[in-house]
């Protein structure tokens, strides 16, 4: 069963209202369609490529002081969302990097300014695109409901790119959890995984849904959990002994 944040993504992205019956899919074409996204291939990405591809369509954005090579990224401005990834990666890691990328733009951004427009009204958008700061009821509510009036910055890594921040952390947990649902639908792979051997499942899950060998063993582990689960003494146990 699907977790209800999970269950929210996909519904605010529209990418799961007519799900998809040929894999692997072509999410680029969806995304163009149903998603205020810009979709910007670029090859040899780096984070100053990045910046100044932005600058140059008067787009500021942080970037860090140190260029360096990424994958992908994602730069939200105002109701829209800028997806960047490498052209050069092999075809399944930047299908996955779109997907992730995806992710991060309907987690992060779309989703908390739905609720915070729900929650706040729509004058709440001057505050959520830097225009003005929050008044102290706008401030006071958003505090009581939970409602994030700024984003993640989500490219705050160490020069070597490794995540130093909590919040980034988890984000990217969960972007990484929305991407392998978009790419391939729980209900459509727990068949291919039950009842035959781990390597086996995978290997015909990444061959189906165009998945890294990597990607799609830890995708196999986020739904069917580790290979090898730690020791219990309470498997030696009946149920009338442990009650």
């Amino acid at each position: 069963m699907r977790r209800r944040w999970l269950e929210d993504a996909v519904k605010a992205s529209k990418l799961g209202a007519t799900p998809s019956t040929r894999f692997p899919r072509d999410l680029a074409e969806e995304v163009e369609i149903h998603l205020p996204v810009f979709l910007v291939k670029i090859p040899g990405l780096t984070t100053h490529q990045i910046r100044d591809w932005l600058a140059q369509r008067d787009i500021q954005v942080d970037a860090p002081q140190e260029s360096r090579a990424i994958h992908g990224c994602m730069v939200a401005e105002k109701e829209h969302g800028f997806i960047f990834w490498d052209s050069r990666d092999p075809v399944d890691v930047q299908r996955f990097t779109l997907a992730h990328e995806v992710a991060h733009f309907v987690l992060d951004h779309l989703l908390p300014r739905m609720k915070a427009v729900g929650a706040l009204g729509k004058r709440i958008c001057e505050v959520l695109d830097g225009d003005r700061p929050p008044d102290i009821e706008e401030g006071l509510s958003a505090m009581f409901k939970r409602i994030p009036l700024a984003q993640v910055k989500l490219m705050d890594r160490d020069s070597s790119g490794a995540i130093c921040v909590g919040k980034v952390d988890a984000s990217e947990h969960r972007a990484d959890r929305l991407a392998f649902e978009l790419l391939a639908p729980a209900d459509r792979v727990l068949p291919i995984l039950r009842g035959v051997p781990r390597k086996e499942g995978v290997a015909e899950m990444a061959s189906r849904f165009g998945l890294h060998p990597e990607e799609a063993e830890s995708y196999a582990q986020v739904l069917l959990g580790p290979k090898h689960r730690p020791f219990s003494i309470q498997k030696y146990f009946s149920e009338e002994e442990e009650e």
